[in-house]
């Protein structure tokens, strides 16, 4: 391992004189230069943006509706169901192997 660390160190980086920490993003704005650190916390705002957006920056808000959601239920015939059916008066229930 020894050997392999010092190959890497004689070589270099391949692209050029690069600080190892890939994470952080420097850019300038009007002469000021800005650092940033993105990181697994920022993806839910990458993908889907900020609390304070419009709905039309906001893609899962934009199209997971609950009004989208049941219309594709529909569309596709999916019908949610729970065990409260049983409770119902029409409902024959059946107890024991013989029983009607």
């Amino acid at each position: 391992a020894a050997n392999l660390e010092e190959y890497f160190l004689e070589q270099g980086d391949a692209d050029g004189d690069v600080d190892g920490n890939e994470d952080d993003f420097e850019f300038e704005v009007n002469g000021s230069v800005c650092n940033v650190k993105v990181d697994n916390c920022d993806l839910s705002a990458i993908v889907n943006g900020f609390p304070g957006d419009p709905v039309e920056l906001r893609p899962f808000d934009r199209v997971f509706t609950q009004q989208n959601i049941w219309s594709w239920w529909c569309k596709v015939r999916f019908l949610p169901m729970n065990r409260n059916l049983l409770k119902d008066g029409k409902v024959r229930q059946q107890f024991g192997e013989n029983a009607a």
